[in-house]
């Protein structure tokens, strides 16, 4: 708790500096007396009380806390929007109304469970009440119907916070045309190489309006106008929006007024017991391979690069596995054994055929929280802007930046790339925070060690995608020989 919430202060003060970069050497010396007068506080803090957890100290002193009334106060206020007609959502009848009709297709109701960040972004744990899909093993509720865990996201509190962002018109407008002017918005935000519009389009018809508004002539009212520029207005929103059909981000389900839905990918658990000497090693080599699945998608999306700029393991999830009970169930077929095998043999068989199936995949990790990711437009904007002195005033977050002395300008490139930052802050670890693949078997220690330094290296002058094919192959020799130990 305590190294996320210095994480957390950490990467506000980096969000501070990067959008106001010290010009000067006398703004730099004031920058530098503020950041050593905020730790002084903290050690006063830390040793003032020290049977008290320091996270929870610093909590209670300095207001740091998760409102959750303010986030019921949120959903309340979308609810009397929605029900006075100020705007519109597919999921608001099944968050504003505690009815049992099923509402948008399969959901039949939302309800709020805590509140997952504090500050004016809205991020919200909500429990969805959905009928099950085929391979679900997920705990049923009432009726048949599934228990799913998601997340509601909103860059503000309030809707009119987004009129300053979006000058589109508020009415009199057909379906095509807000559609086009909300095209031009996204590639404009987020900067895409392209924008696909075909699935733009059926997104946000299919999900952000109505079914009796398909029409591409129908004329939006202000509702739905007002709703859709406050969603385009959100990058997040945005970058979810383009990358719906990708294995790299979690899915959008859908939204209420300037609320929108995705689906809850939790972090891998082994990211919680790493401190421990016991935790599986197979399950540590199966995430990381994920881990480098990820960036591979990231690399290839249609729009171009992707560059994650957050790089640690909070911001990760893992998507549910629905192939395991199915290979399970297929793995006799594969495997033989007769045509009418003694049932302790046949379950013996499956379960030992079902392990091989879904332990010797990767993991299918997403980047949950992509507030800071950019294509590669985008990222030139971004890396490009400050003043500096040397390379370390050029980095933003985990994109590492060049500083061009001669110019005193930070270059629009970033000096490293998705691969060095996984390897240097998910496989190697930072100081306190134990790496994925920190304390692997002797037989590869030496050999997986030096290839992850190499990958963490951005002064190498070997290709990174060179040194990830190198890890992966590791990875994936140790798996076969845990599968050959029975492990």
């Amino acid at each position: 708790m305590l190294i996320e919430l210095l994480s957390r202060v950490v990467r506000c003060c980096k969000r501070t500096v990067a959008r106001q970069r010290p010009q000067t050497k006398e703004q730099r010396r004031r920058l530098l007396l503020k950041i050593v007068f905020l730790l002084i506080v903290f050690l006063l803090l830390t040793w003032s009380t020290p049977l008290v957890p320091v996270s929870k100290l610093i909590v209670e002193r300095l207001g740091i806390q998760c409102d959750q009334a303010r986030y019921k106060d949120f959903v309340d206020q979308l609810c009397m929007n929605y029900t006075q007609g100020y705007i519109v959502g597919p999921l608001c009848p099944a968050l504003c109304s505690s009815s049992t009709v099923p509402r948008r297709d399969d959901i039949r109701h939302l309800s709020i469970d805590r509140c997952l960040a504090h500050g004016n972004k809205i991020v919200l744990g909500m429990t969805m009440l959905r009928r099950p899909h085929p391979g679900d093993d997920t705990a049923t509720g009432g009726e048949g119907f599934v228990e799913e865990p998601v997340v509601m996201k909103a860059k503000h509190f309030s809707g009119e916070a987004y009129r300053s962002h979006l000058d589109g018109p508020l009415g009199g407008i057909t379906l095509k045309e807000a559609l086009e002017l909300l095209q031009d918005e996204l590639g404009q935000s987020i900067k895409p190489q392209r924008v696909n519009e075909s699935l733009v389009t059926d997104f946000l018809v299919r999900h952000h309006l109505a079914p009796a508004d398909l029409t591409m002539s129908h004329r939006l009212s202000t509702a739905q106008l007002h709703t859709l520029w406050s969603l385009a207005a959100q990058e997040e929103f945005a970058m979810l929006l383009l990358m719906a059909k990708s294995e790299a981000m979690p899915e959008l389900l859908g939204s209420c007024g300037h609320a929108y839905i995705v689906r809850s990918y939790p972090p891998p658990r082994v990211f919680n017991l790493l401190q421990s000497p016991h935790v599986a090693w197979r399950e540590r080599v199966r995430t990381a391979l994920g881990f480098i699945k990820l960036d591979e998608r990231l690399a290839t999306t249609p729009y171009g690069q992707l560059h994650l700029c957050d790089v640690q393991q909070g911001n990760f999830g893992i998507r549910p596995e629905r192939s395991c009970r199915a290979g399970r169930e297929n793995a006799i077929d594969e495997h033989g054994g007769g045509a009418n095998p003694p049932r302790q043999a046949l379950d013996r068989r499956k379960e030992q055929a079902g392990r091989r199936t879904c332990n010797t995949q990767e993991h299918t990790v997403d980047a949950i929280d992509v507030d800071i990711t950019f294509f590669g437009l985008r990222m030139k904007d971004v890396m490009g802007q400050p003043r500096c002195d040397s390379d370390a005033e050029c980095d933003f977050f985990d994109c590492s930046g060049w500083c061009d002395k001669w110019r005193r300008q930070c270059v629009d490139t970033r000096a490293n790339n998705n691969m060095q930052a996984i390897c240097s802050k998910i496989f190697i670890g930072v100081p306190r925070i134990t790496g994925l693949l920190w304390n692997a078997p002797w037989r590869v220690r030496d050999k997986l060690q030096a290839a992850l330094t190499e990958c963490a290296d951005i002064t190498s002058m070997k290709d990174s995608r060179e040194t990830a094919k190198e890890i992966r192959n590791i990875l994936e020799e140790e798996l076969r020989t845990l599968d050959a130990e029975g492990s």
